[in-house]
């Protein structure tokens, strides 16, 4: 049976083994059939269809897709609707994320320095009083409509919904689960950020509270305090990143429209229906 399966396998793929594209496809179909993560909690969720799709694409890294989603689960997952800390959820996560700490697949080894990350991060949670109380203290005080967009951004809520101290809590936790990276920017700000995130989470929820209840950020040295105002820009991101698209043997590569986050964006603005086949969706 594993040899019928193999070569079914092999034959669906229709690519040769030296195809740059047969390694993400085999994985694909393995990972579906078998079902892998696809029934698993909010700490193993391994996003099967969203990383084929993001790594066929090339546009989004899928290993950064994985994480940012997972940390915005798990965030959702642990903040009630009253705003409390779901505590009694914690041991049976850092479970599963302990078993299924790594996994295998193309760009999966980058998973490897997040994955750890976020369970740092649940065992802290977990275990620590102080980090618990702190992630209670944040909330919503006054309106900023800046500060409110961006946390719906970070849980990618629809506009109709009010942003309350349950949605902060879950946007900071989402944060602080998320692994940290430079994209664009000075390395003189990103390094210091990185430790203070990924070493002092303390001082990073006091940092997101300081941000959402007053839009700035602050800071005293020898007895002078400094404050620096929310930046209201996110930043180009990957707008500028340069696609080279080749074109050999009737063959298109990379395959960009099939990147989920154009997808999202053009059934945003109407330019796809988003109530259509996904296969419809992706025709170039």
């Amino acid at each position: 049976m594993y040899l019928e399966d193999t070569k079914a396998i092999l034959a669906s793929i229709e690519l040769a083994p030296n195809d740059q594209q047969f390694l993400i496809r085999i994985f694909h179909i393995i990972s579906k059939k078998n079902d892998l993560h696809l029934q698993a909690n909010y700490a193993t969720k391994g996003y099967v269809e969203l990383s084929y799709w993001a790594d066929i694409a090339q546009i989004q890294e899928s290993y950064t897709m994985r994480n940012i989603l997972r940390s915005r689960s798990l965030a959702i997952a642990l903040i009630d609707e009253q705003g409390n800390l779901k505590l009694d959820k914690l041991p049976a996560l850092i479970t599963s994320l302990q078993q299924q700490l790594y996994s295998y697949g193309p760009n999966h080894e980058y998973d490897g320095k997040r994955q750890e990350h976020l369970l740092r991060m649940l065992q802290l949670l977990h275990t620590n009083k102080e980090l618990q109380n702190s992630l209670k203290k944040i909330s919503i005080t006054q309106t900023n409509l800046w500060i409110e967009e961006i946390i719906r951004r970070t849980l990618n809520l629809s506009e109709k919904i009010s942003i309350t101290s349950k949605h902060a809590r879950q946007a900071s936790l989402a944060a602080l689960f998320c692994y940290l990276r430079q994209n664009i920017g000075s390395c003189f700000a990103t390094a210091p950020a990185e430790i203070i995130h990924d070493e002092q989470p303390l001082l990073f929820l006091q940092d997101m509270y300081d941000l959402i209840a007053f839009g700035k950020l602050k800071r005293v040295m020898g007895g002078i305090e400094y404050t620096v105002p929310l930046n209201m820009s996110s930043g180009s991101g990957n707008l500028k990143k340069p696609i080279i698209i080749r074109q050999s043997d009737e063959k298109i590569t990379p395959q960009i429209w099939h990147s989920p986050g154009l997808l999202v964006a053009f059934e945003t603005i109407g330019l796809i229906d988003k109530n259509s086949p996904l296969k419809e969706k992706m025709k170039p």
